[in-house]
């Protein structure tokens, strides 16, 4: 496919940083939007001529995790732009990317969708989303979200969309907390940086305590979870 638009992910600091090995030469980027210019026989999905988005990792359909739609752990998985430890698939930040099993890795971008918004859903959106349905969030429920990045602000807008009845959105940086509120207009608070505090109003049965760190991401989920709550991490 040729590429329109290509995102840079905050993973791709572990490949610059040199916590992936990545070989010379080797082509980053996993995060794509572009045009099916050929498909091979077997892909029935898309067309070429189609405007499509790429998913971050590609995945066989057919073994134990793909029956099951865990599509991420593929026993055959390879993540674009990631090197030979990771697959050997070069990246999309480039004119035109390979992409194997397009079947399942290409979905067709609706129109009157932006390239630079549909960028979102491969990837950064997908991982959001992923979290908050993991911790069978349902309509009415608190969700406490911790570190507003990317995808923790992907992770705020899919609660919103699975129906939360409050979202405590939990950061250090203050122009992250304001476009959660931009999002939501709900409740955001910045965490101590000495000690613990707990957010939000409690629920009947006791409320969610975030743990204290000076990281915008921290690396604990929760300190206490309310007894019907959910703890979930971005994989």
């Amino acid at each position: 496919m040729k590429i329109a638009a290509s995102g840079i992910c905050g993973s791709d600091l572990h490949l610059y940083h040199g916590r992936i090995p990545l070989e010379a030469g080797f082509i980053l980027g996993h995060e794509f939007v572009g045009t099916v210019t050929a498909a091979g026989p077997d892909v029935t999905d898309v067309a070429v001529g189609d405007r499509v988005l790429g998913c971050f990792v590609t995945a066989c359909g057919r073994c134990f995790f793909c029956r099951r739609r865990d599509f991420h752990k593929c026993t055959e998985a390879r993540v674009f732009g990631h090197g030979k430890a990771l697959g050997g698939l070069q990246g999309a930040q480039a004119e035109q990317v390979l992409v194997p099993h397009a079947n399942l890795t290409l979905r067709r971008v609706p129109p009157g969708l932006s390239n630079d918004a549909a960028l979102f859903a491969g990837d950064v959106m997908g991982t959001g989303f992923h979290a908050v349905r993991g911790a069978d969030v349902a309509p009415g429920d608190v969700v406490v979200v911790l570190g507003l990045g990317p995808v923790g602000l992907c992770a705020v807008q899919a609660a919103r969309a699975l129906g939360a009845g409050q979202i405590i959105a939990v950061d250090t940086v203050a122009e992250r907390l304001a476009m959660a509120e931009r999002f939501e207009r709900r409740r955001s608070t910045r965490p101590s940086r000495t000690r613990r505090r707990r957010c939000g109003k409690p629920p009947a049965d006791g409320a969610p305590t975030p743990a204290s760190t000076p990281s915008a991401t921290p690396t604990r989920s929760t300190s206490r979870v309310a007894s019907r709550g959910t703890a979930a991490r971005s994989p």
